[in-house]
């Protein structure tokens, strides 16, 4: 009989725990310190001078505020048209923050910086495949 109460328990705890943790990763920062922290990080893997980093937080800001209200629109009941429309626009975004970033960082520092984001794509990949087979 303990060992069938002990179960319940330790799972809701195990459940509970592992929520807060998620709130603790979920933490959102307005797109200002979003921005300086990833042109922080960037500097700190690219060597960025400081011309670079004053440009790429002034562009980063902008790109996070667009995204948000992408993201924001998308949360809401819309239609296949128009999530398809917004899918397109925020690709589309995408690919003027790469061209900006082509732009503002030299050649092997561009590089470096494709090489970062074909990971971190390749990690969220495999992060969501891992939570789709539990």
């Amino acid at each position: 009989m303990k060992k069938l109460l002990l179960i319940p328990i330790l799972c809701f705890l195990n459940v509970s725990v592992s929520q807060q943790n998620n709130e603790k990763l979920n933490k959102i920062f307005n797109p200002e310190q979003e921005a300086i922290l990833t042109t922080k990080q960037l500097s700190l893997r690219l060597d960025l001078t400081n011309m670079q980093e004053k440009k790429i937080i002034n562009f980063l800001k902008l790109h996070l505020i667009e995204g948000e209200k992408i993201r924001k629109k998308r949360k809401k009941g819309i239609s296949e048209d128009e999530s398809f429309n917004l899918r397109v626009k925020f690709l589309d975004h995408q690919k003027l923050l790469q061209e900006k970033f082509k732009l503002i960082l030299d050649e092997n520092q561009y590089k470096e910086w494709r090489a970062q984001q074909r990971l971190k794509k390749e990690n969220s990949e495999k992060r969501r495949n891992r939570i789709k087979k539990q």
